[in-house]
């Protein structure tokens, strides 16, 4: 319903404040927490053992499925700017096709996992830290300049959001350790 009511305002225009489900403003391209929670069910949902069993009978679909979903929101992309919406459906099947690809994969690495640990962070912080870094600037240089200061700005960036996810794990680790130990005890127990 909200890329529904996405493609509408597109079409007249103007936005449809008051019509979406979501928020009186819309549904802010997906940034809400109605699309969080649906998020947070799905990931939970890959977690079942039906879902680990239906993927290992079938280990191509996701990649499949990925191809679909990545020739759809290019498609919808020509006519729409509402196709990378995070609420898409089709960005949200390509999400969870590319996490059921990666549930195939075993990677063992500490210094991976080490650094998988500030994904979040960077997600949270990259729209914060991005304004500082004048991609407008670099993008009229050639690409011999812009795709380096790219990617030098993708470190950079996760160097940032790591460092701000250490200070995080060091001031909470001992907050959470002890509420950890506290026992609760349940009425129906």
């Amino acid at each position: 319903f909200p890329s529904v009511i996405d493609i509408m305002e597109e079409l007249i225009g103007k936005p449809i404040n008051g019509i979406s489900p979501i928020g009186r403003l819309g549904s802010q391209s997906g940034y809400n927490i109605v699309n969080f929670v649906l998020v947070y069910c799905i990931g939970a949902m890959l977690n079942t053992d039906k879902v680990r069993d239906t993927i290992r009978d079938h280990k191509h679909l996701p990649i499949i499925a990925m191809l679909v979903c990545v020739a759809a929101i290019f498609v919808w992309g020509l006519f729409s700017h509402s196709a990378v919406n995070y609420h898409n459906p089709f960005v949200i099947a390509l999400a969870v096709s590319t996490t059921l690809a990666f549930m195939q994969v075993h990677f063992s690495s500490k210094f991976v996992n080490e650094l998988a640990k500030a994904a979040f962070t960077a997600f949270l912080l990259h729209v914060h830290i991005i304004h500082y870094i004048h991609i407008d600037y670099f993008c009229k240089f050639s690409p011999l300049v812009f795709v380096p200061f790219i990617l030098v700005s993708i470190v950079l960036i996760y160097l940032v959001s790591y460092v701000a996810w250490k200070i995080y794990d060091t001031i909470t680790s001992p907050v959470f350790k002890k509420l950890n130990q506290i026992q609760i005890p349940y009425i129906f127990d």
